[in-house]
């Protein structure tokens, strides 16, 4: 960590000149500060100003650099710091604002602060964060100066503030405060290390003072480590005591009886006493020896005989109460022996709440003592920094994965089971509305991708929709394919002429007998070969060549799991699209011309209508890849991989023969709009029950909804004429 008096007033020569904005009157409303305090502190009852204004200085309310020497010295105060900065940490951080403009210039000023106080700002707020966790105190020391601040002068009631240059974090142990004559107001803060002579003094704005678990009245917050101190000092005298306990008992006291009863101890020719001659010999006895006596000599072995005070119990309970008071687990210490995965779970999650209560509290300290002042400080001039859609935030991220992904996965099953609005979906989640177009805008020729740009990137607008449409064009081909039709509409000289269905004999085309079997697919496909917009099955033919790409593809690599397999089936359907897209933009330009439209209007006519036809095109060709991986996926041996491509070869055929109708029809649709025609009628083929209830409908010409006109599923071959 910094030292503060290491800080020194920034010459212009120490740092480089930052380039500022011209100022300009900022629109943040002038902001009135409250300087009087109705309540006195309690630190009043100490000193005041009163008795002398500039010199009087109090410490902490704590004792700080107690909790460094308990820190240094007990492992498991060290391991709970550790364990709580570490999960703070884990997940990181980020500035976020809903204005792009306010986002970009706080992330600007602190890239300048980083420049001038050579501290990066990932080290400068993890010192903070420390010290805020292991003091519930943290302070950074602002240096101002104009030349090498990104930020502009300011007012603050009657001071003038220069902008911030740079920000130093301070030893919370080494900080002071005098207060006003009353009381009620830290007026002056010092910076006082032992046995330095000229302690440093800084106003209370060039202070910021972050604080946690204040209690009224107080001006320091109260350490978390505080109620745990005493329950450390008994536990360690306890362990003191047991140690003298293990050390008694540790070498065998000897008790040596000499005598007894009806033959006491004596004293023998020389004049010497028994006793002391054998507590001589004990003395000097070796310590690997032993001792030969008569039976009037007992030794005993003298120990705690189990008589000795019980400590385990002591140790365990006075050791639980230190763990409680430091608000971490046996678990998080490593003890899980006697803890099962759902109590490992719970004292887990009692840590992670305490971790993020202190991460909330620092975000709300760090956004509003310093993120605010140097928005403040901003030249912007026509917004409000200070507004909420303009504001700017430090955010830490979720560091409780496991509770996230639950509460999500909760909120997505309430907004299925239409529990949820989206938007409430949304702000649960914790992210940020979403505007999505009206439906008067949908079916307006607004750019709607430009205008609602987040819309556009959802899941349901990039897969879910496209897939939807195409399921909706898909599966009218079971009921369509009963229907047992036998003739065709044919728009040989433009849909306009075409009021009613010719006979297969005047197209020159044989026809199919009515029955009442359902028709094949090859006769469908017979009695739709005579449309003049039938292409040369381009689909088909590369869905050929797709089928043959793959079987080389799963017999280089042996496997049909094998990535690159699906690789190159998305690379081939790449291809098909930019080919049918060529394709379709001729059919759409054949359908406009037979409306009688002007060539000059066609550029015109391709922008507004083109786009949703080359949308729906994805989607139909990424529906069918989607399906063909899936069925690869589900086969075990090559061999029945021209089984699988044969199962769905039948939709490319309705591709070629469904969607360059489509085309025509559009083109026709947008060539009489250019032509000022307002409605067109759709003639249908009456023996088909979906195309029945389609017949002499209208349809405005300025759709967009490419769906809305023929075909209205596979192989269909409505027309439209004009009204």
């Amino acid at each position: 960590m910094a030292i503060i008096s290491n800080i020194r007033p920034l010459e212009i020569n120490d740092v480089p000149k930052i380039e500022r904005a011209t100022p300009v009157k900022n629109k943040t409303p002038k902001v009135v500060t409250i300087e009087k305090n109705p309540t006195y502190l309690y630190s009043a009852l100490y000193g005041t100003g009163v008795r002398n204004p500039r010199g009087y200085f109090l410490s902490s309310e704590y004792n700080l650099s107690e909790i460094g020497r308990i820190e240094d010295v007990e492992s498991m105060v060290a391991q709970s710091f550790i364990k709580k900065i570490g999960l703070m940490f884990k997940q990181g951080y980020a500035l976020v604002s809903h204005n792009p403009k306010t986002l970009k210039y706080i992330e600007e000023r602190f890239a300048q602060i980083e420049q001038v106080s050579g501290i990066s700002s990932e080290a400068f707020i993890r010192q903070l964060g420390e010290s805020f966790i292991k003091k519930s105190n943290s302070f950074a020391i602002k240096v101002r100066r104009e030349e090498s601040s990104g930020g502009k002068a300011r007012k603050k009631g009657k001071t003038d503030l220069l902008p911030v240059a740079a920000y130093f974090p301070a030893p919370s142990e080494t900080m002071r405060y005098n207060l006003d004559a009353d009381g009620k107001k830290v007026i002056r803060w010092e910076h006082k290390i032992a046995d330095v002579p000229n302690p440093i003094e800084f106003n209370p704005d060039d202070v910021v003072h972050f604080k946690y678990a204040c209690k009224d009245g107080f001006v320091f917050g109260t350490p978390t480590l505080t109620p745990a101190i005493a329950d450390i000092e008994a536990l360690r005298r306890i362990e003191e005591n047991v140690e003298l306990l293990i050390y008694q008992h540790l070498f065998p006291l000897f008790h040596y009886k000499v005598g007894t009863d009806a033959q006491p101890a004596t004293v023998n020719e020389f004049g010497q006493d028994e006793i002391e001659l054998f507590k001589k010999e004990i003395k000097f006895m070796p310590s690997e020896g032993g001792i030969v006596t008569s039976h009037r000599h007992t030794i005993e072995v003298v120990g705690a005989n189990a008589r000795a005070l019980q400590a385990k119990e002591y140790l365990d309970y006075f050791k639980q109460r230190v763990i409680s008071g430091l608000g971490i687990s046996a678990v998080d210490l490593g003890e899980s022996d006697t803890s099962n995965k759902s109590t490992s779970d719970n004292m887990s999650r009692n840590l992670i709440d305490t971790v993020k209560d202190f991460q909330r509290e620092f975000e709300n300290k760090f956004n509003t003592f310093i993120i605010k002042e140097l928005l403040l400080e901003s030249d912007f001039a026509d917004i409000n920094p200070l507004d909420k859609e303009n504001m700017v935030y430090l955010r830490f991220n979720e560091i409780d994965i496991d509770a996230k992904i639950k509460w999500e996965a909760h909120l997505t099953d309430q907004f299925d089971k239409q529990a949820l609005t989206y938007d409430e979906l949304r702000i649960l989640g914790g992210k940020d509305i979403i505007e999505v177009p009206t439906a008067k805008e949908n079916d307006s020729e607004v750019d709607l991708g430009t205008k609602y740009p987040m819309w556009y990137k959802t899941q349901w607008k990039l897969f879910g929709e496209r897939r939807l449409l195409l399921a909706s064009v898909d599966e009218p081909y079971t009921s369509y394919s009963k229907s047992g039709y036998t003739t065709t509409t044919i728009p040989t000289s433009g849909p306009e002429s075409k009021t009613s269905s010719p006979s297969p004999q005047e197209r020159g085309t044989p026809g199919v007998e009515k029955t009442d079997r359902p028709p094949s697919v090859k006769q469908q496909l017979k009695q739709f070969s005579s449309l003049n917009v039938l292409t040369d099955g381009l689909v088909e033919k590369k869905f050929s060549q797709v089928e043959e790409a793959i079987l080389g593809t799963i017999k280089s690599v042996s496997s049909l799991r094998s990535p690159w397999v699906y690789a190159q089936i998305h690379l081939a359907f790449s291809q098909i699209e930019k080919e049918l897209l060529t394709e379709i933009t001729g059919y759409f330009y054949n359908g406009f011309i037979k409306s009688n439209a002007s060539k000059i209007y066609f550029e015109n006519a391709k922008v507004k209508r083109m786009p949703f036809l080359r949308t729906h095109i994805r989607a139909t060709l990424g529906r069918l890849e989607d399906d063909l991986s899936v069925l690869l996926k589900k086969i075990d041996s090559i061999d029945n991989l021209k089984a699988v491509f044969d199962s769905i070869r039948y939709r490319a055929n309705f591709i070629d023969r469904t969607e360059f109708y489509r085309a025509y029809n559009v083109g026709f649709q947008v060539g009489c709009e250019v032509q000022g025609i307002e409605k067109l009628g759709i003639e249908s083929n009456l023996d088909c029950d979906i195309c029945a209830s389609k017949h002499k409908t209208e349809v405005k010409t300025n759709i967009t909804n490419v769906l809305a006109l023929a075909p209205f599923h596979p192989l269909c071959q409505c027309s439209l004429y004009k009204i």
